[in-house]
């Protein structure tokens, strides 16, 4: 393999001393094989660099989940790290906690003569708030009862935010090594071994997004640095809504407990919103302790922007 391109300076280490390539005849095999390189001695080639172009590197790409290996032998000076395939692993979410301040509206009683509670008379017959146990009056009009729904009620609910942007990354690295002391060979060129695992790829450089000279056919462009705009919208937590759980329940009005139905008869369970049948006709209590379920409907919490490389470099391999 002979590669011709013009002088590279790594570390101001430049050399055109070929005193080491022997003109006598004993060495008349290594002058040879020199020749055959370039001016190098093999397995050393010739490589010249196209002018406004840096390098050649050795070169190789690596995922950012590993760490990338360090510049060693034949090309042991690490020369740049830059990325490409622009990550964020930011994120953003939005919870609302339970309402404030729930309760249940208190709820009307009526009476009918018919058993789907129509035509309900004397307007309600009493009021029954959450936790209060009141004396039922026998209904004088019909054998039913209607227990009207409950209505919800609550405060707000409290917005639960989360917010993760940790800084953005690239997906993978691209390393570059040059040779710290390469000996010079032909008019303008720089005598280079041949690439160790794991680089892969001699290429030289330059700033900016630009198209590759000839003999450098292999385009990659990497990046120097990363900026973004991301951020998450504000969390915030619609009215609450729910519903009001549980039946009115009515007992022995005689009873030493009065609404404690563990020690009281139950006579009769009316859930709110529903029509229930009175089968005794004594005096009896009600007593109501709901369960207000409610919920607010979280909006927000939504990660907005984007994350953009800079600082373009170009890099063009051989083939």
């Amino acid at each position: 393999m002979h590669w011709r391109l013009g002088i590279v300076c790594i570390a101001a280490a430049c050399s055109r001393d070929f005193s080491f390539i022997s003109q006598s005849q004993d060495a008349g095999a290594d002058t040879e094989a020199a020749a055959d390189a370039g001016g190098c001695v093999a397995p050393q080639d010739c490589v010249e660099v196209p002018a406004g172009w840096t390098g050649p590197y050795a070169v190789g790409t690596f995922g950012n989940s590993q760490a990338p290996p360090t510049c060693s032998g034949a090309f042991a000076a690490s020369v740049f790290s830059l990325g490409s395939e622009p990550r964020s692993d930011a994120s953003c979410g939005c919870e609302c906690d339970s309402p404030i301040f729930a309760e249940c509206s208190p709820v009307k009683v009526g009476s009918s003569s018919l058993s789907d509670c129509g035509l309900i008379s004397g307007g309600s017959l009493l009021q029954i708030s959450p936790g209060a146990c009141v004396e039922v009056p026998v209904p004088a009009s019909g054998r039913y009862i209607n227990i009207a729904a409950a209505t919800y009620s609550a405060q707000s609910c409290n917005p639960i935010p989360t917010v993760s942007i940790p800084p953005p990354r690239f997906a993978t690295i691209t390393v570059g090594c040059a040779a710290p002391q390469p000996a010079a060979c032909g008019t303008a060129g720089t005598c280079l071994k041949p690439l160790d695992p794991p680089f892969d790829a001699l290429c030289i450089s330059r700033d900016g997004d630009r198209e590759c000279p000839d003999g450098f056919s292999e385009r990659r462009l990497v990046h120097a640095t990363l900026e973004h705009d991301l951020a998450c919208t504000e969390c915030r937590c619609e009215a609450p809504e729910g519903t009001c759980t549980g039946d009115v329940v009515l007992t022995n009005a005689d009873a030493p407990r009065g609404c404690d139905e563990t020690v009281s008869t139950v006579y009769e369970r009316v859930a709110p919103g529903a029509c229930g049948e009175v089968l005794h006709t004594e005096r009896r209590l009600a007593f109501w302790e709901p369960t207000a379920a409610g919920s607010c409907e979280p909006v927000g919490g939504e990660l907005r922007g984007s994350v953009r490389p800079l600082d373009p470099v170009t890099l063009c391999c051989q083939p």
